[in-house]
């Protein structure tokens, strides 16, 4: 399995349909537009047998963060720190769930930013962080059930 960047002409985003209003009219109406903006990339995961369908996607985008929010600890470490990767919204179709595509595109994301994260190191401008909002129990099992381990 592999996610792709959105493609507007080649994807059926009208067929996509989350259970959650907010994110099926994100991805019909507002992915395409904030990805030309440049302000976010969305990628999906395609259905093997059928390429146009989508089984789930998530968006990445950048968000800046106060440092003063984080541990000492962590301050001191990443005191030149200024922005980090956000995945700002992730959903799998209603016919696909329960097959651990949640999962998968979870742990396919986080591997995007920590690939992007790794790129830009020398610039201390970017950090992995994870900010997460539920927004359903079955959302918040999925991130709980996660075990996500990074090694550098």
């Amino acid at each position: 399995m592999i996610t792709v960047q959105l493609d507007k002409k080649k994807h059926n985003r009208e067929a996509f349909d989350c259970g959650a209003d907010a994110l099926n009219n994100y991805l019909h109406v507002i992915a395409g537009q904030q990805s030309s903006r440049d302000n976010t990339r969305t990628f999906v995961l395609e259905d093997a047998n059928v390429s146009e369908s989508i089984i789930g996607f998530y968006t990445l985008t950048m968000t800046s963060f106060n440092l003063n929010a984080l541990p000492e600890k962590l301050q001191k470490k990443h005191n030149n720190v200024k922005a980090g990767g956000l995945i700002a919204r992730l959903a799998v179709d209603k016919r696909y769930v329960k097959q651990g595509f949640g999962e998968w595109l979870l742990i396919d994301a986080l591997k995007k930013l920590e690939c992007y994260a790794t790129q830009l190191e020398g610039d201390k401008i970017f950090s992995l962080r994870l900010i997460a909002h539920f927004c359903s129990k079955s959302r918040m099992c999925l991130y709980n059930s996660s075990s996500i381990v990074f090694s550098k």
